[in-house]
């Protein structure tokens, strides 16, 4: 996330935070205090936070590593961020969204099934 520091003429610069994706919410509500960053789940900092602990259980072979990440469109990077985080999801997208994405599952299923 971004942190506040005043400059010699009074000004406030923004440093970044560079998530690792091992944080926990409690890292990052200790964060929050201090001024580092600020924990919104509306943010784009915490699609950051949510990119970083994809990338970092990517290399525990649960997710994607950073390479096929990058690769994925929005839509896709938007999916994957739902399966981890569901209030993030219901946030963003509404609190129908996960039954929105099994019904359009569900459809596409059904045209595949017809289709073969």
């Amino acid at each position: 996330m971004l942190n506040k520091t005043n400059t010699k003429q009074g000004e406030s610069i923004m440093k970044k935070y560079k998530f690792k994706g091992s944080e926990t919410t409690n890292d990052l509500y200790d964060l929050e205090d201090k001024g580092i960053i600020e924990f919104n789940i509306y943010s784009n900092t915490y699609v950051e936070y949510l990119d970083a602990k994809i990338v970092y259980l990517g290399e525990e072979g649960t997710f994607y590593n950073q390479e096929k990440f990058d690769e994925l469109t929005e839509t896709q990077k938007n999916k994957v961020r739902a399966r981890l985080d569901l209030d993030w999801a219901e946030c963003n997208f509404g609190e129908d969204y996960n039954f929105e994405l099994n019904k359009a599952r569900d459809i596409e299923r059904s045209y595949d099934e017809v289709r073969a």
